[in-house]
């Protein structure tokens, strides 16, 4: 890999945008085209493919076929593969040293990126809600093509009926091979939906419930899900989070954690 050193070139404000891109969607093109206006050079950080395993994802396409896709796309100056061997990409970013790290709209604070400790370190100035908001996500679109796209909208005449809500942080259920039937005979629904992305329509609907245990689901970090559901349900409604085996109950912003 070529090393790219973006304080050396004087003349270049070099502006770094990551991502999986498994596939690439037309909410990539508009991070790329937002992100790329943001200085004179756009360089592609590519999560490997031991980072897609680490995810959890669908091994949709390999690395080398993703990156062949992004070098063929308008704007983007290099594609560099991820040298990082966690989900993150702290090491290729202080490698690459770019003026900026451009986040997309799932994105929007500093507590939310695990990169934000390194770009402090190499002064690199972090740019928020890049390209608007997350209109679709690699994985619906796998998801839809296998079939499996499950109805965001609860049904208002199954309201009644609920006794709880599961809330699915990008598809964990199906990733991990829990059994959804099993989940709505049990009186349940679940909705999947995407970090920052609860919907206010469906945070409406949320709130009317009256006396729902809310269960969101999530693959990692999942503290971090709090601020995105109670920002949008409120009425001290009790939540159960689970996360690695673990079941987290909050209620306002109190949290227990049981082993």
């Amino acid at each position: 890999m070529e090393k790219i050193n973006a304080k050396e070139e004087k003349k270049q404000k070099v502006v770094a945008v990551s991502g999986y891109f498994n596939p690439v969607h037309k909410g990539h093109i508009s991070l790329f085209k937002a992100a790329r206006a943001l200085g004179d050079k756009l360089v592609v950080i590519l999560n490997n493919d031991a980072q897609v395993k680490l995810k959890g994802s669908c091994p949709f396409m390999a690395q080398k076929d993703r990156k062949a896709v992004l070098e063929a796309i308008e704007g983007i100056s290099e594609v560099v593969i991820s040298l990082d061997t966690d989900r993150t990409v702290c090491k290729t970013l202080a490698l690459i040293k770019p003026d900026i790290f451009a986040n997309g709209g799932d994105r929007r604070e500093m507590f939310d990126i695990p990169e934000t400790e390194v770009c402090k370190q190499h002064n690199i100035e972090m740019v928020f809600n890049v390209g608007g908001g997350k209109a679709t996500s690699s994985s619906w679109l796998i998801d839809k093509a296998k079939g499996n796209v499950l109805n965001q909208e609860i049904p208002e005449e199954k309201l009644k009926k609920l006794k709880m809500i599961v809330l699915d942080s990008d598809g964990v259920c199906v990733e991990r091979g829990t059994n959804i039937k099993e989940i709505e005979d049990n009186s349940a629904y679940r909705i999947e939906f995407s970090t920052g992305m609860l919907s206010l329509d469906l945070a409406e609907k949320l709130n009317r419930l009256k006396k729902h245990l809310i269960v969101c689901i999530s693959s990692g970090r999942a503290l971090m899900y709090l601020q995105t559901i109670y920002s949008r349900v409120i009425g001290g409604k009790s939540i159960l989070m689970a996360e690695n085996g673990n079941l987290i109950l909050t209620k306002g912003k109190v949290s227990q954690l049981f082993p």
